[in-house]
């Protein structure tokens, strides 16, 4: 069943780069400063940013109010005099700046602004009511602007700027989407994977992460649920693969090998004493001076065997060594592998090793299979 805390909560008061990011952004604020963030990327779950600042600010401060607004080009102080309905007592003979500030009526807020476009207007406006906020007694008001884009300009004491992906990382987003997966009916293996292949899906789109998971099911087939854009996706597929499947192949190997310790080291002693070793009707010679890697060098320890290899043997049988023209094949396996359940597990670890090892995705039903969801 999934969590019923909502993944805006989980995002900002379970992950460590988000609750690193609101903690920094008070800091500063709790310390007179105005803090620029830069918010190249998204911010996930935005809407619910402010508030949680302001949470926080009010435990210090019971006093502080929250004014959010989106920048829609306008003059920012001729924006603000008309957000609280100032426009009867401004006289043109000041600065928006200079009224704002000797009337107090920013006092005690924190001005959210969302900019989309170019913030130098709004960044000017704030060096210039800092600087009438020195000539006079009234409390200031403070800004936290979220933008886009931020211009190389030189900061004062009051100003700070910070980029969210200082403190947000993969991680993080890695960690969120494991917290969003909570559901006792899947296995832990099948938990890891569904997180890397979300997380790989909307490449660190924390929003998109939780509807994904919140409606993807473990054996919903990735080709169908993309349709045309499938092939779009099957890189991002493979690298979650990779991440994910290619250890379980690697854990599973070591295990089979474990098991077949004592039949894997006969085989490797057979082949090494049998000389030049010819297989199937073509005759081609495939041993010579025992069993060797990808690297041609000579496999001696069971620990050395790859899951391919273990699949080859297990399909070879047992001959004498004769002339090439006269192959004498015995009945026994080099590799006998007696547990059906287990020769059907080394295929399907050999078939999801190679598919991955050159770049192919796995079927659902190998993928299933691997994780013991079947």
């Amino acid at each position: 069943m999934l969590n019923i805390i909502s993944p805006s909560e989980i995002w900002w008061n379970k992950v460590p780069g988000s609750i690193r990011l609101v903690a920094e952004v008070m800091n500063n604020l709790c310390n007179g400063r105005n803090v620029y963030l830069d918010a190249s990327e998204v911010i996930p779950f935005g809407d619910s940013f402010p508030e949680r600042v302001v949470k926080e600010l009010r435990v210090t401060d019971g006093s502080v109010r929250l004014e959010s607004m989106v920048d829609t080009g306008e003059a920012p102080g001729k924006l603000l005099v008309k957000m609280f309905n100032q426009e009867a007592h401004y006289r043109e003979h000041m600065s928006y700046a200079a009224f704002l500030n000797q009337n107090g009526t920013l006092t005690d807020r924190l001005i959210h602004v969302v900019i989309e476009g170019d913030s130098r207007l709004w960044i000017n406006f704030i060096k210039e009511y800092i600087k009438e906020c020195k000539t006079c007694s009234v409390s200031k008001g403070l800004f936290l602007l979220e933008a886009s884009s931020l211009p190389m300009v030189p900061l004062t004491k009051s100003e700070r700027t910070l980029r969210c992906h200082d403190f947000v990382t993969e991680y993080d987003t890695l960690l969120f989407a494991g917290l969003i997966l909570d559901n006792n009916t899947i296995k832990h293996s099948s938990k890891r994977y569904i997180t890397a292949l979300s997380v790989s899906f909307f490449n660190g789109d924390a929003e998109m992460i939780a509807d994904f998971i919140q409606n993807f099911k473990i054996y919903d087939d990735p080709e169908v649920l993309f349709g045309s854009q499938f092939s779009d996706i099957a890189q991002r597929i493979w690298i979650a693969q990779v991440q994910e499947l290619f250890p379980v192949v690697v854990r599973e190997t070591h295990k089979i090998i474990n098991i077949l310790r004592e039949e894997i080291q006969v085989a490797l002693d057979y082949i090494k004493s049998s000389g030049d070793f010819y297989v199937d009707y073509q005759d081609r010679l495939i041993f010579k001076d025992g069993l060797l890697n990808a690297n041609s060098e000579p496999i001696e320890d069971p620990d050395e065997m790859e899951i391919g290899t273990l699949k080859f043997l297990s399909h070879l049988r047992r001959q004498e060594k004769l002339p090439y023209y006269a192959v004498n094949r015995t009945n026994e396996y080099l590799l006998y592998v007696s547990d059906p359940e287990l020769r059907k597990h080394i295929e399907l670890l050999s078939k999801v090793r190679n598919r991955i090892a050159h770049g192919k995705v796995c079927p659902v039903e190998d993928v299933l299979a691997l994780l013991g969801e079947q």
